[in-house]
Parts: C-alpha cells; structure tokens; sequence
C-alpha cells in the first residue's frame, strides 16, 4: 500500500475546516492510503479545537504546532512528520475538487515525475469588481499536462517524498516574505527533480474581499 501525507500549514483560518473535509472526501483506490497532517503557525494554537473535531475519521488526521510564526518553519515541520512515498500540500483557505489526489498521482507516475503542480482556480465572491476579474492577475495558469516546469508553488503540490534524502527544505529567510516555495523547487530541480503540470489536478481557492482593490 502506498501512503501519501497531505499537508495543511494553517495561521488562524477557520476555513481550515472545509480544507480539512476536501482532502478526506478524495477518491481514491483502496490500494492507497491518505494521512492528513496539519501545521498550525500560531504560537496560541488557533487550530488545535478544529483538528480535534476530526478525531473519529477512517483518515487520520493529525496536529502539529510550528513556531515561531513563519511559513518556512511549518513546512519544514510538514516535510519532517510526513510519512510514506509521497507528500502533498495545500493551503488552508483551499478546498480540493474529489479526484484532486487520484489526478496527481496520474501524472506522477504516468510522466515519471518527483514532483508534481496542479491547478488553483481563484474564485469571486459576488461584490469582487468585474475590472479585477477580467484583469485576471489572480488566475494562474498550468501549461499543457507532463510539460517540464522551472518551479512550483505549495498551494497544490505533490512531491516524491524520496527527494528529501538530499536535505533540501524551505528557507526561513523568505518565511516572512514570500517566495519561499518558488525558491525550494528552484533548488530540487538543480538537483535533477522532475517537475511536471497536471492542469486536471483541480483545487479552488476563493479570493478575499480586501484583495479585491487596486492596492
């Protein structure tokens, strides 16, 4: 059986509950089996009560806590506690469509990849202004499925846990700031990783209100 280790950082959201019951209602065949690890940044342990209320699923899910805050410091918790062949990550304002999993491992094996980008589609609450969607500036799309790509980001990610061994993780310098993912996968592929689009791997994202401004 091959385990694979979703894993959610999360800061103070409660939509973490609804990241939460997308990755238990993936489909997948029996001859895998899904851990979900979540990793709560916040010093205070804003998510430890939502984590709990999962306790009794056939899918375990377990909490962890990072700190300081800083986003490179959970992940690198995510890396350390996952188990089995692979890991996969999504963020906490996410919900994964049901054969978000079943579409990365497609590609995985079938482009013999180590590591694996799929789709975030932005959703818009009803006031977002029609200028910011039609701008699409938070749309960001794949190219076509197996293309070779420089890099990914974390928000729907799967990554051949074996990559590891070579003690790569993310840097605490970019935890604060951003970019800290763009730079890990930079890094795996010098080191020869296979990074591979699979556009059907879908997982929506809502946009934030206050985003919604030209500021």
């Amino acid at each position: 059986m091959t385990t694979i280790t979703v894993c959610i950082c999360t800061y103070r959201r409660a939509s973490l509950v609804d990241t939460i019951s997308s990755v238990l209602s993936q489909e997948l065949s029996p001859d895998y089996k899904v851990r979900i690890h979540v990793i709560d940044n916040d010093p205070d342990g804003y998510a430890a009560p939502l984590v709990a209320a999962f306790s009794d699923q056939p899918r375990p899910v377990q909490y962890f806590r990072a700190s300081p805050p800083n986003i490179s410091v959970a992940r690198n918790l995510a890396l350390e506690t996952a188990h089995g062949t692979w890991i996969a990550f999504i963020d906490d304002d996410e919900v994964a469509k049901e054969d978000w999993l079943a579409e990365l491992l497609r590609v995985a094996h079938s482009y013999r990849a180590d590591v694996v980008q799929g789709t975030v589609e932005t959703t818009y609450a009803p006031t977002t202004p029609v200028w910011v969607k039609d701008s699409r500036i938070f749309e960001r799309q794949l190219p076509p499925e197996g293309t070779s790509l420089p890099a990914a980001y974390s928000g729907n990610v799967l990554i051949a846990r074996a990559l590891l061994s070579s003690g790569e993780r993310f840097n605490l310098a970019f935890g604060l700031s951003g970019g800290e993912d763009t730079d890990f996968f930079r890094r795996l592929r010098h080191r020869g990783a296979q990074i591979k689009s699979a556009p059907s791997a879908l997982i929506h994202e809502p946009l934030a209100p206050e985003r919604a401004t030209f500021r």
